[in-house]
């Protein structure tokens, strides 16, 4: 049987130096396969991503017990507000509350603070902030201040919001409502008037009221002073030519007022 010849010294040399100078390249550069992408934190944001906070326009409606506080389009964008009332109280409310979102967004409680600033004509409104559910408590708008078994509730599009209104994200053409109720399990639906905003002079219109939420017809409400029939319908007489009619839904202790429908009479 014939002797194997063994490696040379220097060959083992050369190995074990080529091994050493592949393990510190490793170190100093690492492997990188083709499918991985290192991302910086510094890494700008693509363009053409729009800004979450962007300033956006909603309408915003104040209920009171007996009348419309407020009504109108305000523009607002997610912020640090206080409270106008004299009391001073200063809170987020730009959606990052209770960690509801990773960045600042228009909220119904900035749109709030933007509509009831005190100043020309405008309501004042109060509250407290909760730490612990980090978002306000409304107590206040305008000369309402809310009482033994009553509450401000909030409703974003005529559904009663499930979260504080600096968690309630909203965006252009929403309609944001607060509306001061008695306590209940949920409080009270919103109801919604709908009809024609232009009608010709002395000629009757129909307007139709439902639940903001279900969107199902309301028997029972009032209009301009008439219950509304099984349909959730009542019909108006226009009157004369130049005429506007305002026109709002009540049901007393069922639900929340409705929008206000207004009415142009034409010849």
């Amino acid at each position: 049987m014939s002797d194997i010849p063994l490696p040379s010294v220097s060959l083992l040399t050369s190995c074990v130096v080529l091994l050493i100078c592949v393990f510190m390249s490793a170190l100093v550069y690492p492997l990188r396969f083709p499918s991985q992408r290192v991302i910086q934190y510094t890494e700008p944001q693509p363009s053409g991503v729009a800004d979450p906070n962007a300033e956006v326009a909603v309408n915003i409606r104040i209920e009171g017990r007996a009348a419309t506080i407020f009504e109108g389009t305000i523009r607002t964008t997610g912020k640090t507000v206080t409270t106008t009332d004299g009391t001073r109280v200063t809170g987020r409310a730009d959606g990052t509350n209770g960690n509801e979102y990773p960045f600042p967004v228009p909220t119904c409680t900035s749109a709030l603070a933007d509509a009831a600033t005190g100043q020309d004509g405008r309501p004042v409104w109060g509250g407290t902030y909760h730490i612990g559910f980090d978002d306000f408590f409304i107590q206040r708008i305008g000369e309402e201040t809310a009482g033994r078994g009553e509450f401000w509730q909030l409703a974003l599009n005529f559904r009663r919001a499930n979260l504080g209104g600096g968690q309630m994200r909203i965006r252009t053409g929403d309609s944001v409502l607060w509306a001061l109720i008695k306590s209940g399990s949920r409080g009270s639906a919103p109801l919604k008037l709908k009809g024609p905003r232009s009608i010709r002079a002395n000629t009757a219109f129909t307007v139709t009221v439902t639940d903001g939420e279900t969107h199902g017809a309301v028997e029972g409400a009032t209009v301009g002073g008439r219950p509304t029939d099984r349909n959730g319908q009542v019909k108006i007489t226009s009157g004369q030519s130049g005429e506007t009619h305002r026109l709002q839904a009540d049901y007393q202790n069922r639900y929340v007022r409705s929008n206000v429908l207004m009415v142009a009479v034409t010849a």
